[in-house]
Order: structure tokens, then C-alpha cells, then sequence
């Protein structure tokens, strides 16, 4: 087999942990959900997990990785869109199509380590949009920028008002662009 090429069952068994976490987070808050209790969702042995990934975060940052993956291929960015915007638009719409188990997360003081990854994981795919767009924004402005658009969907998705939800993508899209385009 060529070294180039991913072995299919290891695929399969990390897309299926990844896909059993997402469910099990759905219905569960995070430090209730056991590797076994995992595993058993998943249909893959305990053995198999520990043999791809170190903890729940490990899976955590598999599954955070493998979305991101999903919005890159999905969105190509033409001439005359940035790729920044084209992401933040993207994170509006991911979020508040998953908005039960982003506000069931948002919700659990337990929960904390996911949301931090999950934000750390937004910081370095929205510097990365940048960089693509040819512009030159340190890091504290790219912290600065994804803690405020952060902070704007997690109130959004603890308060949950549907009335809301045109404005929110507005709101986040002002935000940058008035730290990342206004002289």
C-alpha cells in the first residue's frame, strides 16, 4: 500500500469516534461521557481508541479539525470575496445550524476545555483566512477580534432569541471589519 494514501479503517474508526462524540454531545454534558460509553456509540473497541487518540480532547481537536477541513473544501473564495469574510459568514451559519449543541456546550461550566479549543482552533483558522486575503494582522488583533466575535456567539446561543439570528451575522461581520479594515 502507498505511504501517500490514508489506511480506510483507521479513517473509519476516527470518523466513527468523531461522530459518536458529536452525538453523545448532544445528549450529554461533557464530563459525563466515558471513553466506554463513547466507544460503545461508536461501535469501535477501547483498545482502538486509545490506539488513535490520547483523551476526549484529543478526539475533541480531531473533530474540531475535520469540520474546518469539511468549510475549506466547501468554500472557495472568488476574487472578489475575502476568505475571512467568507469564513466568518461560514462560522455564523455552522453555529447556528448546530445551535442545540453549541448553546447545550455554551451552557456547561464543564464544558470549559471544549469551548477554549474550540475557540484556539476559530483564532488559527481565522488568522489563516487572513493571511490568504494578503493581510498583515498580528496576533493580538486576530485574539482580540475572534474573542469579541466568541463572546457574540456564545450570548447569542445562551439566550437563544430568534428574532436575533439576522443580526448576528451582521454584527460579527461589522466587528471585524471595523478592527481589520478601518484605518
Amino acid at each position: 500500500m502507498s505511504k501517500n494514501k490514508p489506511d480506510r479503517r483507521i479513517e473509519k474508526t476516527k470518523s466513527s469516534l468523531a461522530l459518536g462524540l458529536f452525538k453523545l454531545m448532544q445528549q450529554k454534558a461533557w464530563n459525563s461521557i466515558s471513553i466506554q460509553e463513547l466507544c460503545d456509540e461508536a461501535n469501535v473497541a477501547r483498545a482502538s481508541f486509545y490506539g488513535h487518540f490520547d483523551s476526549k480532547l484529543a478526539l475533541l481537536d480531531f473533530l474540531i479539525a475535520e469540520v474546518f477541513e469539511k468549510q475549506i473544501a466547501g468554500n472557495s473564495t472568488s476574487k472578489e470575496s475575502k476568505a475571512y469574510i467568507v469564513f466568518l459568514v461560514w462560522l455564523v451559519d455552522h453555529v447556528t445550524s448546530s445551535r442545540a449543541l453549541f448553546s447545550k456546550i455554551a451552557n456547561q461550566p464543564e464544558a470549559l476545555p471544549v469551548l477554549d479549543r474550540f475557540k484556539r482552533a476559530l483564532q488559527r483558522r481565522f488568522a489563516e483566512a487572513l493571511h490568504n486575503d494578503g493581510m498583515s494582522v498580528d496576533d493580538a488583533a486576530v485574539t482580540f477580534v475572534m474573542g469579541g466575535i466568541f463572546d457574540c456567539l456564545l450570548s447569542w446561543a445562551r439566550r437563544w432569541r430568534v428574532a436575533e439570528l439576522p443580526n448576528l451575522r451582521i454584527r460579527i461581520l461589522e466587528m471585524a471589519y471595523l478592527v481589520l479594515e478601518t484605518p
